[in-house]
């Protein structure tokens, strides 16, 4: 009875943890420089200039929120199936937004599922 309470703990522990994005950045091997140093996390967009700006954009908050994991999951099923690997995913996120994946909002995220899918609008 002990081992099965303790079960369901870690269980319910680690998918409300996954449902936050906690360690998301696990699943994925840390980007790096050429220079060898890891790249920032992606949460400020860089605008080539060497300033990084964070402010907020325009658009609603169901917008603007943080990406899915469905759409997370959506983005690199999509990209598995023409080919591309994980790190031509960030690389693709990185130039389209300035950020990586897992940061992108709902918008982005649908945006970069629009391209995969051959609508190229984005």
């Amino acid at each position: 009875m002990g081992d099965d309470l303790k079960a369901a703990t870690t269980d319910c522990l680690k998918k409300c943890a996954t449902l936050f994005g906690i360690g998301l950045h696990l699943y994925f091997d840390a980007p790096q420089t050429s220079n060898g140093k890891v790249q920032d996390n992606g949460n400020a967009a860089s605008h080539g200039n060497g300033q990084q700006h964070s402010g907020s954009q325009e658009g609603t908050s169901a917008d603007t929120g943080r990406l899915t994991a469905k759409q997370l999951s959506a983005i690199f099923a999509l990209a598995k199936a023409k080919g591309w690997s994980n790190k031509q995913v960030r690389e693709f996120a990185q130039e389209m937004f300035g950020k990586l994946p897992d940061f992108l909002n709902k918008r982005e995220a649908s945006a970069v599922i629009q391209h995969l899918q051959g609508g190229h609008d984005a």
